[in-house]
């Protein structure tokens, strides 16, 4: 009871501590044991904490009207309230000139759009009235929207026409190229230089006449009569097949060096012995 009673009166009073009782080691026996008054120390804590922040309040407050009391800190705060009231009037200001902008200009859409209806119904839904709406300035874009859009068309004109001209030159330059490689092709292995003549059986005179003045027309030579006799060759055809036999499909050059092949022709020898055909 004597030992409660001590305990009782340590914790009524809060400037005599546990330890005036009993000793530290007494102490931390109790409160691992739960018999410490825990609600002391909470309450003690709280107290402490509440000291502190008040403390801290006081020195805040005490340094802040010492600022007040600074040249230094007086001047920069007067420089900065007056940085933020001049950008602060600044964005009102161009925020009320947009805001008259934007009204204006809706303003005035609304405007000729009811006066654009009003003289197309006077009118007769016609756009002859339209220019009457128009002011100078937008006359003169209109204008110079025209002229832009007459000026891009007829670059575009000049680019289509540039680019027609260059893909001409290359077909045009293609097909000489090709005619003549074909040419040259066509010399080299019928060797018409070296054999000029050409010479074809008796019975095939009136096809070749006809291909021949073909032939002549397209270059631009006068062509041969009707009743034009081709003069005898100097050599005898001792083996010439049709042209059917020999003909296959395939480039025409190549037909007629397989039609070639295919003759067989002699020289003539002054009629030295006729009963020989060769």
């Amino acid at each position: 009871a004597a030992e409660a009673r001590e305990r009782f009166s340590a914790v009524r009073s809060p400037v005599r501590a546990a330890p005036e009782a009993a000793s530290n080691r007494q102490w931390g026996a109790a409160v691992a044991a739960g018999s410490a008054p825990v609600w002391y120390s909470r309450d003690r804590r709280e107290a402490e904490q509440a000291l502190l922040k008040q403390a801290h309040e006081e020195v805040r407050s005490l340094r802040h009207q010492s600022n007040h009391c600074s040249a230094a800190v007086c001047i920069q705060a007067a420089w900065r309230g007056f940085h933020v009231r001049k950008r602060e009037s600044e964005y009102r200001a161009r925020f009320f000139k947009a805001l008259i902008f934007c009204q204006t200009q809706i303003r005035q859409t609304q405007w000729r759009k009811k006066t654009t209806e009003s003289i197309k119904e006077y009118l007769g839904a016609g756009d002859e009235g339209l220019d009457l709406l128009l002011s100078a300035q937008e006359m003169l874009h209109r204008k110079a929207v025209r002229r832009i859009e007459g000026a891009v068309r007829r670059w575009a004109q000049r680019r289509r026409a540039l680019k027609m001209a260059r893909k001409s030159a290359v077909l045009i330059a293609r097909i000489v190229r090709g005619a003549v490689k074909r040419r040259r092709i066509m010399h080299e292995m019928l060797e018409l230089a070296d054999y000029p003549a050409v010479f074809f059986p008796a019975r095939y005179a009136p096809t070749f006449l006809v291909l021949l003045n073909l032939v002549l027309k397209r270059c631009d030579v006068p062509c041969l009569p009707s009743d034009h006799v081709f003069g005898p060759a100097l050599v005898m055809g001792v083996r010439v097949p049709p042209m059917d036999a020999s003909m296959c499909r395939g480039p025409s050059l190549l037909s007629i060096m397989r039609f070639g092949h295919s003759c067989l022709l002699r020289p003539k020898r002054c009629d030295r012995f006729p009963n020989i055909p060769w």
